[in-house]
């Protein structure tokens, strides 16, 4: 807790040890070990999907925004699934659920506002201003697009990793 604080107290928190990391296999991984309750559905054909990232700070990001998608969903019938694409720059990579959903007036407010939580006791309110935070000075966007009642989706786009292979040769 003290090192978040201090990280907001400075502005600019040390810029993270960034490599290139398979985000279809951090997905996977995500999918396959986060336990909860609904179950966590990975819909993808992706077997590499290379981005520059802190592979810990990422994949801690990914888990949170799960779990909180777990957290607003414990109805009967509910649903959380991450969804994995990529274009020719961009990954993308969607959280989706269909629980209680936020308004529009939450999302402007509140939702991005650090320790502003719902969760009273069980939460500290730093996930979703971390996972903007983060995605934001990785050169990525992040949007949410939530109904009360139907659910949320949180799409998050990082720009693919150039590779060296991907470089043209030169002679």
């Amino acid at each position: 807790m003290h090192h978040i604080v201090e990280q907001l107290k400075q502005g600019e928190p040390q810029a993270a040890a960034n490599s290139v990391v398979n985000l279809a296999a951090i997905a996977r991984s995500i999918a396959q070990q986060h336990l909860g309750s609904p179950p966590v559905t990975l819909d993808t054909d992706l077997d590499e999907c290379p981005v520059s990232a802190d592979k810990i700070k990422l994949t801690n990001i990914l888990t949170n925004l799960v779990q909180n998608a777990q957290d607003a969903t414990r109805n009967s019938g509910g649903w959380v699934k991450l969804e994995l694409t990529k274009n020719q720059d961009y990954a993308q990579i969607k959280i989706m659920d269909n629980g209680v959903g936020m308004d529009q007036q939450f999302i402007a407010e509140r939702l991005f506002k650090p320790f502003d939580t719902t969760k009273g006791n069980a939460g500290m309110g730093i996930g979703a201003y971390e996972a903007r935070d983060y995605i934001t000075k990785n050169a990525g966007q992040i949007h949410v697009d939530s109904k009360p009642g139907q659910g949320t989706t949180f799409t998050i786009k990082l720009p693919l990793a150039k590779l060296i292979s991907d470089k043209p040769r030169t002679q």
